[in-house]
C-alpha cells in the first residue's frame, strides 16, 4: 500500500466505508486496520494511536478489612448449619443466632465446658461417665443442679448433658 498515492488511499478507505480524512499515513494505518479486523473477524488495538480514554490508570486495590467475630463466626458457621439439615433464610438465621449465643458464652461462668457438633459425642461422654464411680457422678449431678435418679446409666446421660451443649 505504500506504493499508493493519497488520492487512491483516500477512494479505498471510501470502498470500504471508512473516513478519507488525514495524511496518507493516516490512511495507510486506517485501511489496514480495517483489513486487519475484516480477516481476522475481530477488533484490534495494535499500533493504533493511543487516546486519553486508552490509557488505563493503576488504581490501588483497597485493603480488606479484616473479618469481625460476627462474620468469620457466620462464615466459618453456615457449611455446618446447611449440613444439620436447616433450609430457607429464617430456620438457618434463627439457628445460626442460636449458636453464635453459645458461642458467645464459652469461657465464661454460665457458658458450657465444649460444645460439640453431634449427639453420639455426649453419647460417648455418657459412657466414658458410667466408668467413674457412682458417688462423684451423683456428686456432679447435684453441683449441676440435676435430681439424682437410681439408675446409674440415667444419671452418666444426665450428667453428659449438663457438660455439653450441642450446636
Amino acid at each position: 500500500m505504500s506504493g499508493l498515492s493519497r488520492a487512491e488511499l483516500a477512494s479505498a478507505c471510501v470502498d470500504h466505508g471508512l473516513a478519507s480524512y488525514g495524511t496518507k499515513t493516516d490512511l495507510t494505518h486506517r485501511l489496514g486496520t480495517h483489513l486487519v479486523e475484516k480477516k481476522l473477524g475481530k477488533a484490534t488495538t495494535h499500533g493504533a494511536k493511543r487516546t486519553s480514554q486508552d490509557v488505563k490508570v493503576a488504581v490501588p486495590k483497597r485493603a480488606k478489612r479484616p473479618l469481625t467475630r460476627w462474620q468469620s463466626f457466620m462464615k466459618s458457621e453456615m457449611p455446618n448449619i446447611k449440613a444439620a439439615g436447616f433450609t430457607g433464610l429464617v430456620p438457618t438465621i434463627k439457628e445460626l443466632g442460636r449458636r453464635w449465643r453459645l458461642v458467645k458464652k464459652v469461657n465464661t461462668p454460665e457458658g458450657p465446658l465444649f460444645l460439640v457438633d453431634k449427639q453420639r459425642e455426649v453419647e460417648q461422654l455418657a459412657e466414658a461417665i458410667r466408668d467413674l464411680p457412682e458417688a462423684e457422678v451423683n456428686h456432679a449431678l447435684v453441683v449441676h443442679g440435676e435430681v439424682v435418679s437410681d439408675s446409674a446409666d440415667d444419671n452418666a446421660a444426665r450428667l453428659a448433658s449438663a457438660l455439653v451443649v450441642c450446636i
